[in-house]
């Protein structure tokens, strides 16, 4: 009965904020909350004092559920900037055509046959609904996540104001002629049936054959070009071979034959070694005519700086005027130009190709290598390369590419690694193709005369497009006959006739995105460039990329001041996520496993800078991180339950210990807030870990738990304790809320001299800076304590030992003496009556020895333990609880006064 009374005294922690969170099912609770209370709109009205920082979000594809990746871009986003989030979704493009033909078989069958305008248009609704179902569930998902942004009212690309006003910037580039039509090889998805941009093409290794063939001269028959591919189908289509005119090649004696062959090739084209060979230079092959092996037909030597099968090639053949064969339809199969191999699909004629060489003698190499070759990023297939009359973008026009390479250097570029990788993109980037075969998305509004075929791409009539289409959408461009768009009188420039077809491709959804900075931040916001971009490290070829050509082509500036990449999601093994090799982790699983807050905290604590792992374990140490963290808060809140802020001790009146740890809480505060500013995160959550788990948990809270527990509830050291804990407790929420915003919302909810109803607190809470007094950094009384740290490990680890030798079982049961001399004695006399207070022991005994090593000694402490504070006096004073020491008699005396009063 002694023992309850006296148990009763002590003043334990209390708090609504539980020790385990439950995260997976208090979560949506909140969440719930958060949108009835509309919390979004509130913070935004608590800051409009505030100057605006406008976070522009690219358009995710609304085409399914969100992956790993998707969480993690979401999440950084939220993090970076919680309430001023501008929310957007891609309803345009492929993968939302290809969901919603394999959702309506009988649809897609009717887009397979046919191409009339009612087919379209019913491709088009599917799309439209499917795109709108995908709305609802992303954006469900996203603010399960806990993102904050303005989610019920989303820019969408699909809204007609926003295709009208892609129409608009298409008309300005029509109109400043940055828009023209050429045949030319462009890459090409037989799959899909679409050309590609250079964004929608990702290298995978893949098998190849490899083969060296000989063209035969056609003033030497006996002498050979030897040509090496690993696209044996496109040698039906072989018109032309280009040399380096500044690189060496080498005429190799084989039998009775000779073989021209780059040097540096030569050996592994098939080049005997040993075989006698004089040297040439490139500029001596130019001229040079062949006959092909197989087709019947000659063709030339050309010089060129390049041996590739890309937009070279094809600038090669302007040049020079060489025809453009291309005998290779949508679906990727040879055409009738394509001789024997006709209705073959190309990479099933490989073999055949080779075939045929073999027969003709112009084999003389053939193996299978791994290599990289390009995939259309959607359906995953291997693409080709297939001249075809498509719509591009020329980003020389002008000097656009230089402006762009100018415009990169403006931009703060986060890792600054990415200005170096989108400037050698933009220094090598094609032309840019904007057509699309295609049908859900904007209409490339050109008309094709029905006279002489030629294809008219008109400002004028592309704003009168415009115009329609913001007060009916895209549709009405295959709903109405082209006429209806013409101006009065227009007629074909080249043949005067009045007749026309529609163009029956769209434009690149790359478009679509890249004119958001324009159709939906500039729109809404009234203001233009955006502060940040931030996406994946593949979007410098992509939305970074052509957003910055748009920016720079229509406004002369790029439309972002910073951007910011990530990496990618793998496994624990560090491969790369895919379904495929079923090592996928969904968010969902994790969210309902351990909440949301324990995923943003693994994106967070992360290295985005680079790809990014994730497994069991991984979350387990994630899960360890939060669960230190959020007993530190509880820990705080707890021992705040019987505190008001108006009677918080001035940091002058505080104890010395008390006043330490606000200094470090304030250092905490401005290195974590400048990492935020830097966007390194994981820095924020490796100091807030640190500090929770070493500066608070391992040292000031163990050593606080005395005052808190023992001390005389309004007595000013436990007050002077309470008031850092308050700033504490302030602080860390802070810190921690745009990374754990659930919880930091619950901490806040449970904050003891808070009112508890949402109402009445603020949406969320704004930050308010420590203003602690600077003037112990680097004082004598700042290196005090420094020592006192480094030897408080010390002496855990000799009690420790002691410890476990089994001579004392609590810290409390030990007294420590410590030899010491010199500085240290000198620093450590200044405070010597604070050290068994600070090493959690019953009593320290400081000596001065003359000179030589420290010395700690450890020994069972004298005297007899208090029966309410556990620590070992001298002298007990007998109550009527017991026997305690003389500061708990003290305050015993005290409570027992104010309970008669």
């Amino acid at each position: 009965m002694a023992e309850s009374k006296l148990s009763g005294s002590v003043l334990l922690p209390k708090t609504s904020f539980a020790m385990r969170g439950q995260l997976s099912k208090q979560e949506p609770a909140r969440l719930k909350a958060w949108v009835e209370g509309k919390l979004y709109e509130e913070a935004r009205k608590a800051r409009r004092t505030a100057r605006a920082f406008h976070f522009h979000d690219g358009p995710p594809y609304a085409n399914g559920h969100i992956h790993m990746g998707t969480a993690l871009n979401k999440i950084l986003k939220d993090i970076v900037v919680r309430y001023k989030l501008l929310r957007g979704w891609d309803c345009h493009g492929l993968p939302i055509e290809l969901k919603a033909l394999e959702n309506d078989p009988s649809i897609a069958a009717a887009a397979r046959s046919g191409n009339d305008p009612e087919t379209k248009l019913r491709v088009r609704k599917a799309c439209r609904a499917y795109a709108e179902k995908y709305l609802d569930v992303q954006r469900g998902e996203f603010r399960r996540l806990g993102v904050l942004g303005d989610l019920d009212r989303p820019y969408i690309t699909m809204d007609p104001a926003y295709q009208a006003d892609i129409l608009e910037g298409l008309a300005r580039l029509v109109e400043e002629g940055y828009v023209r039509r050429a045949e030319k090889p462009v890459l090409w998805c037989a799959k899909c049936r679409t050309a590609l941009a250079d964004a929608e093409v990702e290298y995978e290794e893949s098998t190849s054959p490899a083969i060296t063939v000989k063209f035969p001269l056609e003033s030497d028959p006996k002498s050979y070009l030897l040509i090496w591919t690993t696209t044996p189908w496109t040698l039906p289509a072989n018109l032309a071979v280009a040399v380096k005119p500044d690189a060496t090649y080498l005429r190799a004696k084989v039998g009775e034959e000779v073989w021209i062959a780059a040097e540096t090739r030569a050996a592994s084209s098939g080049v005997p070694a040993g075989a006698p060979a004089e040297r040439v230079p490139g500029k001596d092959l130019v001229g040079l005519v062949y006959r092909h092996p197989f087709a019947g037909r000659t063709g030339k030597v050309y010089p060129a700086g390049f041996v590739t099968m890309d937009t070279g090639t094809f600038q090669l053949g302007q040049k020079y005027q060489i025809p453009t064969l291309s005998p290779v339809d949508g679906a990727g199969r040879f055409t009738r130009d394509g001789g024997e191999f006709a209705g073959q699909f190309v990479f099933d004629a490989n073999p055949h190709v080779v075939d045929r060489l073999r027969l003709a003698g112009a084999l003389v190499k053939s193996e299978e290598i791994l290599h990289t070759y390009p995939h259309c990023w959607r359906c995953k297939k291997p693409v080709i390369f297939r001249a075809t009359p498509q719509w591009f973008v020329s980003v020389d026009h002008q000097g656009l590419r230089k402006k762009m390479l100018d415009a990169i250097g403006q931009v703060r570029w986060v890792p600054a690694v990415g200005e170096n990788r989108i400037r050698g993109m933009v220094e090598s980037r094609p032309d840019w193709c904007i057509s699309r075969q295609r049908i859900w998305g904007v209409p490339i509004p050109a008309v094709h005369c029905r006279s002489c075929g030629c294809a008219h791409l008109d400002a004028s009539i592309v704003r009168r497009v415009s115009q329609a289409v913001r007060a009916r959408s895209a549709d009405v461009w295959f709903s109405e006959p082209p006429a209806s768009f013409l101006p009065p009188g227009w007629s074909c420039p080249s043949c005067g006739s009045a007749d026309f077809n529609r163009e029956e491709d769209i434009l690149d959804v790359w478009f679509d995105s890249g004119m958001s900075h324009i159709a939906a931040f500039e729109r809404r916001h009234e203001t233009w460039p955006a502060d940040l971009y931030l996406e994946g490290s593949d979007q410098h070829r992509g939305w970074f990329q052509v957003s910055l050509l748009l920016g720079v082509a229509l406004k002369g500036r790029p439309p972002f001041r910073q951007v910011l990449t990530h990496g990618f999601i793998c496994d624990a093994g560090g491969r790369k996520m895919s379904k495929s090799l079923g090592n996928a982790v969904a968010p969902q699983e994790v969210v309902d496993k351990h909440g949301a807050d324990v995923l943003r905290l693994w994106v967070a604590g992360s290295d985005y800078t680079s790809d990014i792992r994730i497994g069991e374990t991984i979350l387990s140490e994630t899960v360890d991180t939060y669960r230190r963290i959020r007993n530190t808060i509880r820990f705080l809140l707890g021992n705040l339950h019987d505190f008001d802020p108006g009677a918080a001790v001035a940091f002058d009146e505080m104890d010395a210990l008390d006043r330490f740890m606000l200094q470090r809480m304030s250092r905490l505060a401005a290195e974590t807030l400048e990492a935020y500013d830097a966007y390194d995160f994981s820095t924020v959550v490796r100091r807030v870990r640190d500090f929770c788990s070493e500066d608070l948990s391992g040292f000031y809270l163990d050593v606080l738990k005395d005052r808190l527990y023992c001390d005389a509830r309004d007595g000013r050291s436990r007050r002077s304790g309470q008031t850092v804990l308050h700033h504490l407790a302030e602080q860390v929420l802070f810190l921690i809320s745009p990374i754990l915003p659930f919880t930091a919302d619950e901490a806040w909810e449970a904050m003891p001299y808070r009112p508890g109803s949402r109402e009445s607190r603020p949406a969320i809470p704004e930050y308010r800076p420590l203003h602690v007094p600077l003037a112990m950094s680097d004082s004598p009384a700042q290196q005090v304590f420094e020592q006192v740290l480094r030897l408080r490990k010390e002496v855990n680890g000799t009690i420790e030992k002691v410890r476990q030798a089994g001579q004392i079982g609590s810290s409390l049961e030990a007294q420590v003496s410590i030899r010491a001399s010199g500085a240290e004695y000198a620093q450590l006399s200044s405070v010597a009556d604070r050290l068994a207070e600070w090493f959690i022991v019953s009593a320290c005994k400081l000596e001065e020895s003359p000179a030589g090593p420290r010395e700690i000694r450890v020994d069972r402490a004298a005297g007899e333990k208090c029966d309410r504070c556990w620590k070992y006096v001298p002298v007990r004073h007998p109550v009527d609880q017991g026997a305690v020491c003389p500061r708990c008699a003290d305050v015993l005396r005290g409570l027992a006064l104010s309970s008669r009063s």
